[in-house]
């Protein structure tokens, strides 16, 4: 069953995404941005921190920024939760890209085909606006098995550094980006089925140099 896993409250995290590299997998693990923006992440949580900025010129400021952090970080949380321990192959659409369109149903069959292995294949949505013309769209062509997420913004494009759609990003394990493809595929054609099954199996090694926040 198509899912989605996106937050309900989109406006929190776009407010803090020029903080915060938005849906930033490929570019920065989980745990490095928790170090970096939230050491104590249980003063964030509890108020505590807010506390101790009472009387001081910085409170006002950050206060705001605190809230809407702790969501991200929940959000990301979530996100890790579901993904943490899978290849990704995370394919950036829209429902105005026909390219995009055609190879959907490929993107579907090869979910179906590694259910159950430690493989996702995510449909990332740029589609402006509601989430709901993306949704109907999938269920349009009875796409039932890929995880949905909604881009408004194209942010994570923006991040991630796509030119075009489609474009499709392998991810490791760890969340960090092995290989990505411009341009639409036959995803379930054997030889991709191939590739991913030796790249599971660890018969294929690839390297992949630890990203930087």
């Amino acid at each position: 069953m198509t899912k989605s896993i996106f937050s309900d409250d989109l406006n929190a995290i776009n407010e803090v995404s020029s903080q915060i590299q938005f849906l930033s997998f490929p570019r920065l693990l989980l745990s490095e941005i928790v170090r970096k923006y939230a050491i104590d992440f249980e003063d964030l949580n509890d108020g505590s921190y807010y506390k101790k900025l009472e009387g001081t010129n910085e409170r006002d400021k950050i206060y705001y920024f605190i809230n809407k952090l702790t969501k991200w970080i929940q959000y990301l949380l979530k996100f890790d939760a579901v993904f943490a321990g899978n290849y990704v192959v995370l394919n950036f659409w829209a429902t105005w890209c026909v390219p995009c369109r055609e190879e959907m149903p490929s993107l579907d069959a090869l979910q179906k085909h590694f259910n159950g292995q430690p493989l996702k294949v995510v449909a990332l949505s740029t589609d402006r606006g509601s989430a709901d013309k993306p949704k109907k769209f999938l269920k349009e062509l009875n796409i039932t098995e890929l995880a949905f997420f909604h881009d408004p913004k194209s942010q994570a494009a923006r991040d991630t550094g796509l030119f075009g759609l489609p474009t499709t990003l392998l991810l490791d394990m760890q969340g960090r980006e092995i290989s990505r493809l411009a341009g639409e595929a036959v995803w379930d054609a054997a030889e991709v089925k191939v590739f991913l099954e030796a790249l599971i199996s660890g018969d294929l090694a690839m390297n992949v140099e630890a990203s930087k926040p």
